[in-house]
């Protein structure tokens, strides 16, 4: 990481100070500060958009019953609502182009407060994480697509592509958030076979049933399964409360985003 980010800190100073031809132009960000407000709303964007993709196959995976067919189903939900989302508001931009920053806002509203949302999560209530986390898809949707869409209605003609390229690598390095896991089993299991068992259960489970340990039953191996449940969906809830603080931040830039009106005549740019 630390690697990582030293490479970013030498790339930005490259960019700014030696490179003949920069690989972003400050003509982008020149004479407004639209731009650079909309790519900030995609980082966060971003990030929500990955704990999503990334924390809600754990989700359906590890919190609720494992049936594939079950778990490419509860999927479909923020998908679907993803690209809902992006369309709609693509099309409220369109639609009332002087109010570009109470859509924006609205989208942004819906992600962070969904999302959040999702800490309720709990092994009991599928339904509402489902519910919960299509709404925040719709939200996610409605900020991803539309943010490039305003720092490509106000760039200069000949930057559109590049705007369009910046916005997409800006929300993919928005990035996932790391979340830790830790399971409780409390089940009657003597202390001296906790060892055996946890270490069973995590990297074999399929061999709990042939495998002799002291004090192990079928209610054990259940309550173990039933725990770990618990476990993943307390761990995950940390995941949901971070998006907030993204949230936020993109709240925060959205309300400073100024009106695009002046920029939305209908002209065609490039014509294909």
């Amino acid at each position: 990481m630390l690697i990582g980010l030293l490479l970013i800190a030498t790339w930005v100073v490259y960019e700014a100070k030696f490179a003949a031809c920069p690989m972003i132009p400050s003509a982008l960000f020149s004479g407004q500060h639209i731009v650079a407000l909309a790519y900030i709303v995609a980082f966060s964007a971003g990030m929500n958009f990955f704990s999503i993709l990334n924390f809600f196959p754990i989700t359906f995976a590890s919190v609720y019953t494992p049936v594939p067919v079950s778990i490419g189903l509860r999927g479909l939900g923020p998908a679907l609502t993803t690209a809902m989302g992006a369309i709609f508001f693509n099309a409220a931009l369109s639609r009332f182009p002087g109010h570009t920053r109470e859509v924006l806002l609205l989208a942004v509203g819906i992600m962070t407060g969904f999302a959040g949302a999702l800490a309720v999560m709990t092994p009991e209530n599928e339904r509402v994480v489902l519910f919960l986390g299509s709404m925040a898809g719709f939200g996610v949707g409605g900020v991803l697509v539309p943010a490039a869409t305003v720092a490509m209605l106000v760039c200069p003609d000949a930057l559109i592509t590049t705007a369009a390229a910046l916005s997409l690598s800006i929300r993919t390095v928005g990035g996932s958030i790391g979340y830790t896991a830790m399971y409780a089993v409390e089940a009657g299991l003597p202390l001296d076979s906790v060892e055996a068992f946890v270490g069973l259960f995590l990297t074999a489970p399929e061999e709990l049933a042939t495998t002799s340990i002291a004090g192990v039953t079928p209610a054990v191996v259940q309550g173990a399964t039933i725990g770990s449940r618990w476990a993943y969906s307390e761990s995950l809830k940390y995941v949901w409360f971070t998006s907030i603080a993204f949230g936020s931040i993109a709240i925060v830039c959205t309300l400073l985003l100024p009106s695009t009106e002046k920029y939305q005549t209908n002209r065609v740019a490039v014509r294909i």
